[in-house]
C-alpha cells in the first residue's frame, strides 16, 4: 500500500535544475582558509538566483544555466548532475 507523501506526488515539481559554476566562496583553498577581498561567488549566486528565468537562461556557455530535468534523468533513469556534463566550454583561438 502507497503512503500518503506517495499518493500526494502525481509529477515531478521540477522540470528544470538551475546550475550555477561557482569559482570561489570568498575563502583562499589552503588549510587557513583566509577570508578573500570581495565576496567570491556567493552574492552573485544569491542575486542570480533570485532573478533566474527557465524559458531564457539557457546558454550553456554562460556561468549559469537550467537544465531540462528530461535530459538529466535519460532514459536509464540515472539522474547525472556533473556540471561538466552540460557546460558547453568556449575555446578561443590564439594566434
Amino acid at each position: 500500500m502507497p503512503s500518503d507523501r506517495e499518493e500526494k506526488v502525481t509529477k515531478p515539481a521540477t522540470q528544470n535544475v538551475w546550475f550555477y559554476e561557482m569559482a570561489s566562496d570568498g575563502y583562499s583553498l589552503d588549510d587557513k582558509r583566509n577570508k578573500q577581498p570581495g565576496f567570491g561567488d556567493l552574492q552573485d549566486i544569491v542575486t542570480r538566483f533570485k532573478a533566474r528565468k527557465p524559458k531564457s537562461d539557457t546558454d550553456r556557455k554562460q556561468k549559469f544555466f537550467f537544465v531540462c530535468r528530461k535530459e538529466i534523468e535519460g532514459e536509464d533513469k540515472v539522474y547525472d548532475l556533473s556540471f561538466s556534463k552540460y557546460k558547453e566550454d568556449v575555446f578561443e583561438e590564439v594566434q
